[in-house]
């Protein structure tokens, strides 16, 4: 996972990734990297009828994210983002139970963007994934980037997740003798 050096403490919107095309240049020129996923992330309210939970809205672009992550696997019911909605949204089950949500249904997606201004807009889900991790499920939605990117007019890149087809820890490593300008760690140096 690539993010700012400063990500993990300050969650400001603007704080992306920096120069963004030499780091996915890199990643496309490594013959250790099979696949990478661009994402948006901030923290968000969702609101329902139902009640307002704290999340994080994830933005993705569902074609690379479904060969990172795998989430089209997990779904209990819809689709990973595959949807003719004009704003769909994926969320866990956990979230679901709490928000009480279904197919279809609305849910009010809360943020502040770059420029401290508040973004509302209004998402339908078009899917609902089970991993078996209630805090998971109950805080990491997935909406299109580029939704996001017409709600804030950017193209903002907190995060970047690649799948190597080795040792996780020496294709990190490898980065890092490249990019020096974002934090590189493996999943295990992250979690």
């Amino acid at each position: 996972q690539i993010h700012s050096k400063t990500f993990d403490f300050d969650n400001d919107i603007s704080n992306t990734i920096k120069n963004k095309e030499a780091v996915t240049n890199n990643l496309k020129n490594n013959t250790s990297i099979e696949v990478f996923s661009e994402r948006f992330i901030s923290e968000a309210s969702a609101v329902t009828a139902h009640g307002q939970n704290g999340i994080k809205i994830i933005g993705v672009n569902p074609e690379d994210e479904v060969k990172v992550l795998g989430l089209a696997a997990r779904m209990s019911d819809g689709t990973f983002l595959d949807s003719n909605l004009a704003y769909p949204i994926v969320v866990g089950e956990k979230l679901a139970e709490e928000l009480h949500l279904k197919m279809g249904s609305k849910v009010q997606l809360n943020f502040t963007n770059h420029d401290a201004s508040q973004i509302s807009k209004n998402f339908k889900v078009c899917g609902i994934y089970n991993i078996g991790n209630d805090i998971f499920e109950g805080y990491n939605v997935f909406v299109p980037l580029s939704k996001i990117e017409k709600l804030t007019s950017k193209h903002l890149i907190h995060e970047i997740v690649a799948k190597s087809n080795k040792d996780a820890k020496i294709t990190a490593s490898e980065l890092r003798e490249v990019e020096t300008l974002n934090s590189i760690e493996s999943w295990g140096e992250r979690y």
